[in-house]
C-alpha cells in the first residue's frame, strides 16, 4: 500500500507549498500535487487557478511571468513553488502523483520530468483526459491516471463497467484515480465489487481522499495508492 500526501501535509493553509510537499515526502511514500503554468509557462504548484482560497491574494498565476511572481516574492517555500524546485527536493525514489490542471502543461511537463530521470516514480494525472492522450501519444511508456468525477455516473453496475471499459480501451491508462465518495454513493458493496474488478483487468487503484482510517483499512486490499490528508492516520492503522 503506498500512502501519498495530498496537496503535501492536506487541503488548507501551505497546501502544495515547498514545505508541506517535503514534509510530506518525508512522513510517506510520496505526494500528489497540482499543475499550472505561470505565464511564460513555467510549471508551478497549485490547485486553484488564483491565490484566493490558500493565500488570500487575489492573483490569476497566468497573468504573471515567473520573474514577476518571484519579483513580488511569492515564489518561495512558503508560497508558490516550481515543479523543477519540487523535483529537486523530493527524494528520488518518492512517488510524485502530478495531476494537471490546465491543458497546456501537456506541452512542457514530459522534458522537465526526463531531464530529472523521474518518470519510473511519476504518475501523471487529470480529469482532462485528452490532455493525458496527448502525454501518452508523446511518451507510450509515461503512467497516466485517469481521474474519475461524477461524468461516470450511469444507472447501473452494468453501463458503469461498459463506460469504464470505453475508456481502457481509448486510453490505455496505468492507474483510474477514484473519489472515496463512491462507496457512500453507491454503497460500500457494490463499490468494493466494481473496485476489485477494475483492478483485476490490470489497472492500478488510487482513492482520494481517503482520510478515515476505519475505511483505509476496509478497502486497503483492494486499492494501490492512498491520497490522504491525513498521512499519520492513515499510517497508523496500516
Amino acid at each position: 500500500m503506498i500512502i501519498l500526501g495530498h496537496r503535501g501535509m492536506g487541503r488548507g493553509e501551505g497546501e502544495n507549498t515547498l514545505l508541506s510537499l517535503i514534509k510530506a515526502d518525508q512522513l510517506s511514500d510520496g505526494i500528489e500535487t497540482d499543475l499550472r503554468l505561470t505565464r511564460d509557462n513555467v510549471i508551478v504548484l497549485n490547485h486553484d487557478e488564483d491565490l484566493k482560497r490558500v493565500f488570500n491574494m487575489d492573483i490569476k498565476i497566468s497573468d504573471f511571468t515567473y520573474k514577476e511572481l518571484k519579483k513580488n516574492k511569492l515564489i518561495n517555500d512558503e508560497c508558490l513553488t516550481t515543479l523543477e524546485k519540487l523535483l529537486l527536493e523530493l527524494k528520488e525514489k518518492s512517488i510524485k502523483n502530478l495531476e494537471i490542471k490546465e491543458y497546456n502543461v501537456a506541452n512542457y511537463i514530459l522534458p522537465l520530468i526526463k531531464s530529472f530521470g523521474a518518470t519510473d516514480n511519476v504518475i501523471i494525472s487529470s480529469f482532462d483526459y485528452k490532455c493525458l492522450e496527448k502525454i501518452k501519444g508523446s511518451d507510450e511508456n509515461i503512467k497516466i491516471g485517469l481521474l474519475v468525477g461524477e461524468e461516470a455516473r450511469r444507472n447501473s453496475l452494468e453501463e458503469t463497467s461498459d463506460y469504464f471499459k470505453e475508456l481502457i480501451d481509448k486510453y490505455k491508462p496505468y492507474s483510474f484515480h477514484l473519489p472515496v465518495q463512491m462507496f457512500e454513493e453507491f454503497g460500500f458493496k457494490i463499490g468494493f465489487k466494481f473496485t476489485k474488478w477494475l483492478r483485476a483487468q490490470g489497472f492500478k487503484i488510487a482513492f482520494w481522499t481517503v482520510d478515515d482510517p476505519n475505511l483505509a483499512l476496509k478497502i486497503k486490499d483492494i486499492t494501490d495508492y492512498f491520497i490522504t490528508d491525513n498521512i499519520m492516520g492513515i499510517k497508523s492503522v496500516l
